[in-house]
């Protein structure tokens, strides 16, 4: 697993995110003017991220093709909402640092072992 403390987050870095719903288009607008450019996996066709983004993936997100193109053209990734498969996650986080990590949002994706 990369550790995102050995992986700072610099500056014109591109930014992987899983998802492209409102959220991520919001996100991707304030990261932009911070230098960040923006790669967006969304199964859908069309989304509000992905309209802004330098480039989409538009395949789902259990597609192990996606997930090495995502991978290899992105410095850092991060899911726009929780419900993204943490399987994809973990096995993403092996080759690029993934904020928040998947164990957080394994965490967030039930409501008992959130309120835990």
């Amino acid at each position: 697993m990369i550790s995102p403390s050995n992986h700072p987050i610099l500056q014109g870095s591109t930014v992987g995110m899983l998802g492209g719903g409102q959220l991520g288009r919001m996100s991707l607008l304030a990261g932009r003017k911070l230098g960040f450019s923006f790669k967006v996996w969304q199964p859908g066709e069309t989304c509000p991220a992905g309209v802004l983004a330098e480039s989409t993936i538009n395949d789902d997100y259990e597609s192990i093709k996606a997930s090495h193109n995502f991978a290899n053209k992105i410095d850092v990734a991060t899911v726009e909402f929780e419900n993204i498969p943490v399987n994809v996650l973990t096995n993403l986080q092996n080759k690029i640092p993934i904020h928040p990590k998947p164990e957080i949002l394994h965490i967030f994706q039930n409501r008992k072992r959130e309120k835990t």
